[in-house]
């Protein structure tokens, strides 16, 4: 675990930033399948945050899949599979029909070079940009999931620069 600070300042809980945090560095490769995740103790000594803010990030990270829990052995990467796939859909249109308001914010938005699985996953090269996008996901003003994408650059070129936040990525 990287012992950079989280931003206390900053309007995203630092649960979420520790999530994005974990989950980059699951995505670049640095966290490889099962490889054992620090303590809710080790994370929150190391960033000094609480435990809590570690077990609602290790939290997030189960509900997600990418990590799995072993009793008395503690918490590792899983391996990449698809889980609760049903199809590909517009946030936006599914939260309307669930009668919520969508909305999201933009958290992280940049163009990247990805690790070699993900390279893999997408289709592209080593040297080709991707755009990198994470944003929380609103129903009615209140968060209910952080969506990840990478979408290679040249399907998308100039996306980079445009304003994502309560905005459906299906219509732009």
């Amino acid at each position: 675990m990287q012992a950079q600070p989280l931003d206390k300042g900053s309007y995203i809980p630092l649960y979420m930033q520790l999530f994005s945090r974990l989950f980059k560095m699951i995505e670049n490769g640095e966290l490889k399948p099962g490889d054992k995740l620090a303590s809710e103790r080790e994370m929150a000594d190391s960033l000094n945050v609480s435990r809590i803010t570690a077990r609602q990030s290790i939290q997030a990270l189960l509900e997600s899949g990418l990590v799995y829990r072993e009793q008395g052995r503690g918490t590792f990467i899983a391996e990449r599979k698809m889980r609760g796939l049903v199809g590909f859909a517009s946030f936006t249109d599914d939260i309307h029909l669930r009668g919520y308001q969508p909305g999201s914010r933009v958290l992280t938005q940049e163009l990247i070079r990805v690790g070699e699985q993900t390279q893999k996953t997408i289709k592209v090269g080593p040297d080709d940009p991707v755009l990198h996008l994470v944003r929380l996901r609103l129903a009615d003003g209140e968060p209910v999931a952080i969506q990840a994408s990478y979408i290679p650059y040249h399907l998308v070129p100039g996306l980079e620069q445009e304003d994502l936040n309560n905005k459906s990525l299906f219509r732009v």
